[in-house]
């Protein structure tokens, strides 16, 4: 998605970690006619699929789910995380490790509510993820629709880092990634992102 690279190139910042920090469009700060566009362009990669509820985990990918789900006019339900293994009953869980903080932590569905059952086997479950680099989160969240017996109709990604191996491990396990941002290389040095021609 031509239109997200260019502000990626814009006004993403390449830190000396070698890390590229989106927190003045997608992160903290949220450019909504991005929003509305990869919103737009995910519903039209998953139409067919019949999606009932948009997933995604706490915090960065609550806006993303949200945007997204209103263009399928489903639920969006997200993850919460928590880092002890205090963990509410009936609920279904993931042990996810962050690269960005260098520690696990557990994600985790509650399988139950008031209202509805919030993820269950009758649901087409679309994942939305900002970013996927090693992928663990990603994948936490379809081990917790694959406990809850839920069919995953595939993975939303705003910027996947195909440098590292988290997309290529997720395809090789036959889920389906639509990523719209390829970043296939990071050049510390020139301070530039190179992004992969597909």
């Amino acid at each position: 998605m031509k239109y997200l690279e260019d502000i990626i190139v814009k006004e993403g910042i390449i830190n000396d970690d070698n890390v590229l920090e989106v927190d003045s469009f997608l992160n903290q700060k949220l450019d909504i006619d991005l929003l509305n566009k990869m919103s737009d362009e995910w519903y039209n990669r998953f139409k067919e699929d019949k999606i009932t509820k948009v997933l995604t985990i706490e915090s960065a990918g609550i806006a993303l789910a949200t945007a997204t789900a209103l263009k399928f006019n489903v639920p969006v339900v997200y993850a919460k995380k928590e880092y002890s293994a205090k963990l509410p009953e009936n609920t279904y869980i993931s042990k996810i490790y962050s690269y960005t903080l260098k520690k696990s932590y557990y994600a985790y569905i509650k399988d139950n509510s008031t209202t509805e059952i919030i993820v269950t086997k009758d649901n087409n479950i679309l994942i939305i993820d900002d970013v996927v680099a090693n992928g663990w989160a990603a994948e936490g969240l379809y081990d917790i629709c694959v406990q809850a017996g839920a069919t995953v109709a595939g993975i939303g990604c705003a910027i996947e880092k195909a440098y590292q191996q988290g997309g290529k491990r997720l395809r090789s396990k036959g889920i389906r990634i639509e990523s719209l941002a390829k970043i296939e290389e990071i050049d510390l040095e020139e301070r530039k992102v190179k992004f992969c021609l597909e």
